[in-house]
């Protein structure tokens, strides 16, 4: 049961954060545009955005780790 609940946090976490990490670094729904050997990329507009991004989430999931670590009793 536990393992299933562990399993289940981060299949949940990471459908979470993926909404999250879209909004942040996509939050108009601009699609790729620029097509370079076969394969499509973003242009600038969503580019700029990804170091934000990445700074935001670290910022959450370092709240999440120090909020973990207070609910942690003693044995």
């Amino acid at each position: 049961m536990v393992s299933g609940i562990i399993i289940c946090g981060f299949g949940i976490g990471s459908f979470i954060f993926s909404f999250v990490s879209t909004l942040l670094a996509n939050p108009n729904n601009v699609s790729a545009e620029h097509e370079v050997d076969g394969l499509v990329f973003y242009g600038s507009e969503v580019s700029a955005r990804v170091p934000g991004m990445i700074q935001k989430l670290a910022v959450s999931w370092s709240i999440l780790c120090t909020i973990s670590f207070f609910c942690l009793k003693p044995i």
